[in-house]
């Protein structure tokens, strides 16, 4: 499967990750919808749109999109939730915006696809342990290989991999992090980013709030994620094909990004 990925030119797909958790009776749902489109050897444009559910609150959040791309030239986000993009200063911090921002299978395939970015040697399947082969699945019309692992970053990982093509069709992992794994406390100002997601207000006292539960029930938080790709094919692209249609009234904004 990482050979496939390294040997594709270009890649393409669609994809949903559906991530829900529980925590103190109180039930999330998070769906990511979002598109891949990549050649090398620097040219590609993820898109991905989230929509958050507290269901246990009756509330549902509005959604919210934002994109990366580079037609080769210059790297930008644009995030709807400001009205705002902004320019990347490196091929290797947009690498790491994409993976952040498609998550579940998206942060195995684009790293591998783009390896020759990295500054150092990566391979996703060295925090995978205790592999094992559970036997074939279909999803949709592909047979698969299911694959599951204990990981350095979860309690379990699994793999649905076709069988002819040798690509993750689907992919899901706990949220529940290994026995001798804790979360890394927040800052300030990553709290704040998520109470923007959410569409709360951003205080000192919210802020403070919001650590003080997630500090103290982070380990108690129990889930999972899971998601299927689709439309998943290797076509022929043009530089035309990255670029991105930017909303009207949308601000150019300094990227706050370092090198």
């Amino acid at each position: 499967m990482r050979d496939t990925y390294k040997s594709l030119e270009t890649y393409k797909s669609a994809g949903t990750v559906t991530t829900s958790t529980e925590r103190d009776n109180q039930k999330t749902e998070m769906i990511t919808s979002y598109s891949i489109i990549l050649k090398k050897p620097n040219l590609y444009r993820v898109s991905s749109e989230l929509t958050f559910n507290m269901a246990s609150q009756n509330y549902v959040h509005s959604k919210m999109s934002s994109t990366i791309w580079s037609d080769g030239t210059q790297p930008y986000q644009y995030e709807s939730s400001k009205k705002l993009y902004s320019k990347i200063p490196t091929d290797l911090n947009a690498l790491g915006g994409m993976v952040a921002m498609s998550g579940g299978s998206g942060g195995i395939i684009i790293p591998t696809f783009f390896s020759s970015m990295l500054k150092e040697p990566w391979d996703f399947s060295e925090r995978l342990m205790n592999v094992k082969l559970e036997g074939t699945e279909k999803v949709g019309d592909e047979e698969c290989y299911v694959i599951s692992a204990d990981s350095k970053i979860s309690k379990k990982e699994i793999f649905w991999i076709s069988k002819t093509r040798n690509l993750i069709i689907k992919y899901s992992r706990s949220l529940e992090l290994p026995e001798d794994k804790h979360m890394p406390e927040m800052s300030d100002e990553q709290i704040a980013k998520i109470l923007k997601q959410m569409g709360q207000e951003v205080s000192e006292k919210a802020i403070k709030q919001m650590k003080t539960k997630m500090q103290g029930n982070i380990d108690a938080v129990k889930g999972f994620s899971i998601e299927t790709q689709t439309q998943i094919s290797s076509p022929e692209l043009t530089a035309s094909d990255f670029q991105f249609a930017l909303p009207d009234e949308t601000v150019l904004e300094e990227s706050t990004v370092s090198h």
